[in-house]
Formats: C-alpha cells, sequence, structure tokens
C-alpha cells in the first residue's frame, strides 16, 4: 500500500532549492537547430525592414520628381513583378544567412521589387468601382474576415510546425476549427487564441518527447497527481515555446510589411480585389492589436507563480510512504525568454503598430471622401503615395506619444487613444518593467545560454 503525503512545514522558497539535472546531448542538438534557423529569421527580418524603409525614401523621390506614378504596360509589368519574385523564391531556397553576399543580394533584390511595385502604374486593371451594392459591400466584408482567419490559421500552423519538427520529427497538427469556434476569442483575435494554443501543443510534445528521459521516481516534480512532470520536462518546454514567441512576433511584423508594400502599389485604384485586401487587413490589424495589447499588458501585470515538489520516499510500518516537500517560485514565467529580448519583441511590436496604423488611417481617410464617416485630419489626403508618407509619419507621432487629442471626428478619436494605449503598455509598461526586471537564471538556463551562444560543444553532445 502506497500514501502521498505534502509536508507542508518545510516549504521552501526560490530557484535555489530545486535539485535540476543537466541537458542531455539530445536536448542541446535539438536547441541549436531552432537557434540556427531564428539567427536566419532575425537576418531576414532585418533585411525587410532595411529594404522597406530604403525603398520608401526612393519611392518619395521618385514620385516627387514624375509627380505620379511611371505607366508601364501590363503586358511588360506583371512579367517583371512574377519573374522578380521567382528570383526571391529561388534566393530564399538557396540563402545563406551567414554569407554577406548572400544578404546584400537579397536586400537589393527585395528593394527592386518594392520600387517596381509602388513606384509604375498599374492601368487598365478591370474592376468595378465605388458604385456597387449594399450586398456586395456587406460580402466584401464577410469574405475579408473569412480571409484573415483562414490565412492567421495556415501561418500560424506552419511556424509551429517549423519550430516543432526541430524538437520532434513526428510533430504534426491538425487544425480542429470546430473546437476553435467554441472559443470567444476565435472571433474577435484567431492570432491571440492560436498563440495560447500552439503554446500548449509545445507543452504536450514536450511531455511526450522527454517522458522516457526522465524518472518521475525520485526528482521534481511540477505535480503530484497522476500526471508526474519532471522540473527537466517544464524547463525544456519554456525553452522551446520562447523560440516560437520569437518566430511568431517576427512573421506578423514581416506579414504587416508585405501587407503595407502590397497596398501601397495599388494605391489610386478601386475595385473588388482591392476593398477584399483592405477588409482582410482590417481585421488582420483587430486581431493582432488585441494580442499585443492583452499579451505585453498580461507578461506585465500578472504575477504567476509556479511549485514543484521533491518526491521523497519514506518507509513505515511496512507501508511506502511518498511525502513531498514543494518549493514556491514566485513570478513565474511560462518561457525563458531573458529580458534582452524581451525588450526586444516590444520593440518590433512598435514598428507594427506604427505600420498598421498608418495603413488604417489611410483607409479612413479615403473611406471619408465617398462616404461621411466624418474622419479628417489637419491636412490633404488623396489617392498619392505622399499622403500615405504623411499618415505614417502622423501614426509614428502618436505611437511616441503625440498626446494632442482630435475632436473632428470620432473614429479618430477612437484610433488615437487605441493606439496611445498600446505604445504606453508597450513603451512605458513594458520595456520599463523590463529593464527593471531581475533577469535570474537557474544553473541550467545559465549552462543552456552558455553553450548555445557559443561554438563549445557541451560533454554529452
Amino acid at each position: 500500500m502506497k500514501e502521498t503525503q505534502i509536508d507542508h512545514e518545510s516549504i521552501r522558497n526560490g530557484f535555489n532549492y530545486l535539485k535540476i539535472d543537466d541537458f542531455s546531448g539530445k536536448e542541446l542538438k535539438r536547441i541549436r537547430l531552432i537557434k540556427k534557423e531564428q539567427e536566419k529569421l532575425s537576418k531576414l527580418k532585418t533585411i525587410v525592414l532595411s529594404s522597406f524603409l530604403i525603398s520608401i525614401i526612393f519611392l518619395f523621390f521618385i514620385l516627387r520628381i514624375k509627380q505620379e506614378q511611371i505607366f508601364i504596360s501590363l503586358w511588360l509589368f506583371y512579367p517583371l513583378i512574377i519573374f522578380l519574385l521567382s528570383l526571391l523564391k529561388i534566393m530564399l531556397q538557396k540563402y545563406n544567412y551567414e554569407n554577406p553576399m548572400h544578404n546584400f543580394w537579397m536586400a537589393v533584390l527585395l528593394i527592386v521589387i518594392m520600387i517596381c511595385w509602388g513606384s509604375f502604374k498599374k492601368q487598365y486593371i478591370p474592376e468595378p468601382g465605388w458604385n456597387m451594392n449594399n450586398y456586395i459591400k456587406a460580402f466584401i466584408i464577410l469574405l475579408g474576415y473569412l480571409i484573415n482567419i483562414f490565412v492567421s490559421l495556415w501561418i500560424y500552423k506552419k511556424v509551429f510546425l517549423f519550430v516543432a519538427k526541430k524538437i520532434d520529427e513526428r510533430a504534426s497538427y491538425n487544425v480542429d476549427l470546430f473546437n476553435l469556434m467554441k472559443n470567444k476569442q476565435f472571433y474577435y483575435s484567431i492570432t491571440y487564441l492560436m498563440a495560447t494554443e500552439l503554446k500548449k501543443e509545445i507543452e504536450e510534445i514536450t511531455k511526450n518527447l522527454h517522458s522516457e528521459e526522465y524518472s518521475s521516481d525520485r526528482c521534481f516534480l511540477g505535480s503530484v497527481d497522476k500526471f508526474h512532470t519532471r522540473i527537466e520536462v517544464i524547463l525544456n518546454s519554456r525553452i522551446y515555446k520562447h523560440y516560437l514567441i520569437i518566430f511568431l512576433n517576427w512573421i506578423n511584423l514581416i506579414k504587416t510589411v508585405i501587407f503595407a508594400f502590397i497596398i501601397i502599389g495599388l494605391i489610386g485604384y478601386k475595385g473588388f480585389i482591392i476593398y477584399t485586401l483592405i477588409a482582410f487587413f482590417f481585421f488582420h490589424f483587430i486581431s493582432r492589436t488585441i494580442e499585443i495589447f492583452y499579451a505585453f499588458y498580461k507578461d506585465i501585470v500578472r504575477v504567476d507563480s509556479k511549485t514543484f515538489y521533491n518526491g521523497i520516499i519514506k518507509k513505515s510500518d511496512n507501508m511506502g510512504i511518498f511525502k513531498y516537500v514543494p518549493v514556491y517560485i514566485n513570478d513565474w514565467k511560462n518561457s525563458a525568454i531573458r529580458k534582452p529580448m524581451r525588450i526586444s519583441l516590444a520593440i518590433h511590436s512598435i514598428i507594427e503598430v506604427v505600420l498598421s496604423f498608418s495603413l488604417i488611417y489611410y483607409f479612413a481617410a479615403l473611406t471619408s471622401t465617398v462616404y461621411p464617416t466624418g474622419f479628417k485630419l489637419d491636412f490633404n489626403y488623396t489617392w498619392s503615395f505622399n499622403s500615405y508618407l504623411k499618415m505614417l509619419l502622423y501614426s509614428t507621432s502618436v505611437s511616441f506619444f503625440n498626446f494632442s487629442f482630435p475632436t473632428k471626428s470620432l473614429l479618430l478619436c477612437v484610433l488615437h487613444i487605441w493606439q496611445l494605449l498600446i505604445s504606453i503598455v508597450l513603451i512605458s509598461l513594458s520595456i520599463a518593467s523590463y529593464m527593471g526586471r531581475d533577469d535570474k537564471l537557474t544553473d541550467r538556463e545559465s549552462r543552456y545560454f552558455f553553450y548555445i551562444d557559443t561554438d563549445i560543444k557541451h560533454p554529452k553532445e
């Protein structure tokens, strides 16, 4: 007969009372694979952002000199764009982030694509104009909403499998759409819901993978119920989730840059496809801003805790007694993201917010020229690249606390306050809190960062 008891009189506080086994060689090899992909994506993200900034500057001078977009025949324009995109795909497949020449030519190609797309006028696009009835407008809004859901599901699944298959080659994930629809977040922030679900999937993959590597007889456990989980498994899932969060943050930033340039290149055009793109972006904007606001706010405000249990077997009167000594950890984080990376993620989110709001301001302003929405800023706006630049600068000023409150439009007031709230959470709360936070590490995590950040091999590798 066996009994389980918890020794409440011997509660310990802090990581110093935990005994944690070292990494195995297999674990570090998996993490090195993910780390290499992170470095590659980091370089690509930097190239995309740099190319965006340089292209914006070039487009400004080109369109200022010409006063309008450059006309090019559709028969020449589309083959040129298809050729450049095909070349980009080939370069991405063979991309080596450690080669400076690969980075240089990748940036050059992206800049050329962006300038061609933004400066050339795509005339004679066979699309209907604004004169569409209410049923078609409702259909466009619904279509944009559905496209955002399915594209978000596809992208998040791809990113998850990209990380999960580095952990376990057998990893798979099937989107359970009907189960997701039971959650109210599915309808207003699909990206936040997917991020939450995929973190749980990472935990399950980690438990399944390491269940045989660590015995739960005599050890520190994350629970004392029938689902005994070793502390090493929980710490491993923190590391894996750390990479998943970084990848999702960067991919969403790149996605917003792609959105910006697709729509910038279509400035001046009207019709079903363009309005569907705008509706698609609008719902992506709603989903991502809610996700950013809630994720960072929760990370700052909520203080989680975790209790581990040291299992000790004692025998008394021929009876086996499992006695667990609790170790309480305050300010527990479910991912192993350190302070510098948390600050980096907040900065990347600020850039994404600036770009997203610049497009929303621009669309709202243009809509007000057709429908009496009352949206009005202090400068004129037309279907032009210069007008978008004004919106981009305005969005940047609001994100860096331009508190001059607009009173001319209720819609502008709502957008202004929403952007300020997100900026306050990201800058005043998140970055300030991260800078002042004590970035404590366990000995095991210190060894992990040492071996991952250097070329030195672990003895077990």
